[in-house]
């Protein structure tokens, strides 16, 4: 059992037991080992369920959403990454979710592994994934196995991620690892998007986007996405956006989502990792959140001190001129 996951399961007791929290969401395993889901745990004798490991991917502050706790009013404990954290800030820096209500377990990451890049290179189901330092192994039922080098595996956020560790949390699982100094946003995947025309670049959206099945996937995952349960791309009045599943309507669609995300939005990836067909939703939210960056300096939930983009104004702004 790694440090980090004993931890957690120390934590999470602790705070059950004292009447802390009602509950606490964390991860466990799915059906099988090689997959981690959400775990929500009552009871401190059931926090051996909780698990740690690269497969934790889920940014479990979506579950803070307006309507989501149960009961209503509930304390909660949550487990937080670092790219976690920052949509919580986010969150607070509106007072969108209470402070007083939560109970943070911070997770200092290394980076999470894509599972469907394991599942990619096996005919069959893959019924195991385990972890040795930087070697991952991979088991189907078939009885097939391979091993991966975890860097080929890591998200492109991951490699390139600048916030290992919580921004806020109320205790943490390990030591702090270390963070780069001094180093501006790399925002993965967009060199080659920003290098095409105009034209190229409508191209390209099209092309993508035109393969949305307007499923909502990608907003129930948000965890910025404060108002999923009243949202304007379901509504029929106002009909801003056409209910036809084509490529310029979900284009229209997802471009509201980035707009009513924006400021907020952390590029945690978790869009990107719930769509069913795999669309690069990133070219739209780490293009405007380089766009923020570019013009403003901002970037999104690094800091509880900090204030919300959108919520602030500054005569002296520089608005992308230098």
């Amino acid at each position: 059992m790694s440090e980090r996951q004993a931890k957690i399961r120390e934590l999470a007791a602790a705070a059950l037991a004292e009447g802390r929290v009602d509950y606490v969401i964390g991860w466990r395993y799915g059906y099988n080992p090689s997959e981690v889901i959400p775990a929500f745990v009552r009871d401190a004798g059931a926090v051996d369920q909780l698990v740690w490991n690269p497969l934790a991917h889920h940014n479990l502050v979506t579950f803070l959403k307006r309507k989501m706790p149960d009961p209503p009013g509930a304390k909660i404990g949550v487990c937080v990454k670092g790219c976690d954290s920052r949509t919580l800030v986010a969150l607070l820096q509106e007072a969108l979710v209470d402070k007083e209500k939560l109970y943070v377990i911070g997770v200092p990451c290394d980076g999470v592994v894509s599972r469907r890049r394991i599942e990619k290179a096996f005919p069959d189901e893959v019924v195991q994934i385990d972890f040795a330092g930087e070697v991952v192994t991979a088991v189907t039922r078939g009885g097939r196995s391979k091993e991966f080098a975890k860097s080929d595996l890591l998200f492109d956020h991951c490699k390139s991620c600048r916030y290992p560790n919580p921004a806020y949390a109320d205790d943490l699982a390990a030591a702090p690892l270390a963070e780069p100094e001094d180093q501006a946003p790399i925002w993965a995947g967009l060199e080659d998007f920003e290098a095409l025309t105009e034209a190229e670049k409508d191209a390209k959206l099209a092309e993508v986007f035109e393969t949305c099945i307007r499923c909502f996937a990608c907003i129930h995952a948000c965890p910025v996405c404060w108002c999923w349960d009243q949202c304007v791309n379901r509504s029929r009045r106002p009909a801003l956006v056409s209910q036809r599943v084509a490529a310029k309507e979900n284009l229209m669609f997802q471009l509201i989502h980035m707009f009513h995300v924006a400021g907020r939005c952390p590029s945690c990836g978790a869009c990107d990792r719930a769509c069913p067909v795999e669309i690069p939703l990133y070219l739209l939210h780490r293009k405007m959140n380089k766009e923020l960056y570019d013009m403003l300096g901002f970037e999104a939930g690094v800091s509880l001190e900090g204030k919300p983009v959108f919520q602030t104004f500054d005569v002296n702004d520089p608005l992308g001129e230098h």
